[in-house]
Formats: C-alpha cells, sequence, structure tokens
C-alpha cells in the first residue's frame, strides 16, 4: 500500500474566533438552529411547517411528539463533554487536538473570586472536512 501524504492545514485555515460575545439564551438558539437545521427531514415535516421543513419552535421545543430525539435518528446534535474551559489546541501529526476541561474543584477563594484546579481534562481532534482538503 502506498502511503496517503497528509498535509497539515493551518488551524486559522478552517476554526476562526466569533468576535461577537453571545448571552447564554442567544448561544441556546442558535444551539438549537444548529440541531435543527442538521436533522434529517422527511417530506411530512416541510408540510406541517407550511414549507419550513423543522417541528422545533424558535426556544427548541418540539412541538411534534412523534419526532425522534436527538440521537435516536442521526443528525442534530449530539453533546460529547461538558467543559469548564479550555487548555489549548495542539498540533500534532495529521490534526489539531483541542484539549478541554471536564472536571474541575474549588481549591480556595481569592477576593471573592473562587481558584479551580483542574481535575480532569479530555482532547479531541479537530479535522477539517474531508472535502476541504488541499494540497
Amino acid at each position: 500500500d502506498a502511503q496517503k501524504q497528509v498535509t497539515l492545514r493551518r488551524l486559522s485555515e478552517f476554526c476562526t474566533e466569533d468576535p461577537t460575545v453571545y448571552s447564554a439564551t442567544e448561544i441556546r438558539n442558535m444551539l438549537d438552529m444548529i440541531h435543527d437545521g442538521n436533522r434529517p427531514r422527511n417530506n411530512n415535516d416541510a408540510k406541517k411547517q407550511g414549507g419550513k421543513g423543522t417541528n422545533a419552535t424558535p426556544t427548541g421545543k418540539n412541538n411534534n411528539k412523534n419526532t425522534p430525539k436527538s440521537g435516536g435518528g442521526g443528525g442534530g446534535l449530539k453533546p460529547l463533554v461538558k467543559a469548564h474551559g479550555i487548555v489549548g489546541f495542539i498540533r500534532f501529526l495529521d490534526c489539531y487536538l483541542l484539549t478541554l476541561i471536564t472536571k474541575k474543584s474549588k481549591v480556595g477563594s481569592i477576593g471573592g473570586n473562587d481558584i479551580y484546579t483542574i481535575k480532569n481534562t479530555e482532547t479531541f481532534p479537530i479535522k477539517p472536512a474531508e472535502g476541504n482538503a488541499t494540497g
């Protein structure tokens, strides 16, 4: 077998920071929109919603009790982990790795501000979509 040539792209080519500061409600609404936009569709969904093809309201509440929840039929958003913070990105071999703080413990307080220690982290590969690869 011939080895596949791997070209590591710069993180900034496929991952950028959004300078906007979002409220908790705006974040929830955006996640609901992304989840809804990635769900599998059928023709009945579009007819029920006047051509929109969705059963979710703008608040993310499902109006159709027969619609499977995420994880049942594929598509949508599926939480991977609850994170308390980002340790950072590491470039390694064929991709970048994102390390998140998944467990913390309060160790003190200074001037009314809580101080935490990291108890656990998880690392996830960050790769661009295969169709977007250049090289």
